[in-house]
């Protein structure tokens, strides 16, 4: 936390909600909370005519008063407005609690327009589980609601945010305009240690675990005990092969051991990306990290260059040609390679 404290001029700057933000989320309250509705199988008429516009997520009900509203999936791009991840909301004792804000302070009052409308109340609490663009940049159009995240997820934002916003506005082209001026709201840091790894802690509904995914990143895992849902951004996809750019394979296959060690039999896994999974699909992407691993390292022993075949084919046939795992297989060589020289006598 020295680093975020040092930097303070600049966290208040991203912390504080704009003006022009504060206008737009008292213009979402025109949309009538007069009908609460429970469940997500019906959108109200007025809804669906468009009155939340087309950045509004649908909710889909997982149980009682559990919601997903699902990602496009793939890269960031002008089409999907940047929504590709999967997001999950929950009511308890009276409130929302919401767990990713998406990928802009447009599609984040949008999406409160929608739970409005639905729902007949505004999201109250809101978690960062991870510091990826996609999932926390919808933050600064939360309103009044109490945004809030694991500390190293904070410390990971204040360093990562400024460069992430520019990458993003970039993909998003045209719609870029959702970003606004000021699109970087820093969340309040948990309890230093809350929900370290190895310890559950407690949010609203959830229990959830901060898991290290490599040197420099963490995420962390979420569970829904009522629902039967577990939830691992950072760590699981479902529309294709996962996502290892800034994590080393031997410690994704320990984070997944905690996805595995929270996730019951029957549960169901909500991955970053794609649909609904299940533990059976946790099990292979520890399998596919555990087998690239050792192929890049048993590589490198016996002296082999890169672009190496056995590498190259440790995936499930249908992640073959995904480009997620061909840069998967490059860092984990090059990591291969690391580990080689740093032995004691090289």
């Amino acid at each position: 936390m020295a680093g975020l404290l040092a930097t303070g001029a600049v966290v208040a700057a991203m912390t504080a909600v704009p003006d022009d933000l504060r206008a737009a989320d008292r213009a979402t309250d025109a949309v009538g909370a007069s009908s609460v509705v429970t469940t997500a199988t019906e959108v109200p008429a007025r809804l669906a005519a468009g009155a939340c516009g087309p950045l509004a997520p649908r909710l889909h009900a997982l149980a009682e008063d559990v919601w997903w509203m699902p990602g496009a999936g793939g890269r960031p791009a002008a089409a999907n407005r940047g929504a590709v991840a999967n997001l999950l909301l929950a009511r308890h004792a009276g409130r929302l609690w919401l767990i990713g804000s998406g990928p802009s302070p447009a599609f984040a009052r949008a999406l409160r327009c929608r739970v409005r409308g639905e729902l007949g109340q505004d999201i109250a609490e809101v978690m960062n589980p991870y510091a990826r663009a996609e999932l926390v940049l919808g933050n600064a159009g939360m309103g009044a609601a109490r945004v809030r995240a694991p500390a190293v997820v904070v410390q990971a934002m204040a360093r990562q945010c400024p460069a992430c916003v520019q990458r993003l506005r970039g993909q998003l082209g045209p719609a870029a305009s959702d970003l606004g001026a000021a699109p970087v709201r820093l969340p309040a840091p948990l309890a230093p240690g809350e929900g370290r790894a190895g310890e559950r802690a407690q949010w609203g509904p959830f229990e959830y675990e901060v898991v290290p995914r490599g040197a420099a990143s963490a995420a962390s895992v979420w569970r829904h005990p009522a629902a039967g849902v577990v939830a691992a951004w950072g760590l699981v996809w479902f529309d294709g092969a996962p996502d290892g750019s800034d994590t080393e394979p031997s410690s994704m296959i320990t984070a997944l051991d905690a996805v595995l060690a929270t996730a019951g039999v029957a549960d169901r896994v909500l991955g970053e990306a794609g649909p609904l999974g299940s533990r059976e699909d946790v099990v292979r992407h520890r399998e596919y990290w555990n087998r690239l691993w050792q192929a890049a390292q048993a590589g490198v022993r016996r002296g082999a260059t890169w672009p190496d075949a056995a590498v190259q084919q440790a995936a499930p046939a249908a992640w073959l040609l995904d480009e997620r795992h061909a840069l998967n297989a490059q860092r984990a060589w090059r990591l291969a390679e690391d580990e080689m020289l740093a032995l004691p006598g090289r």
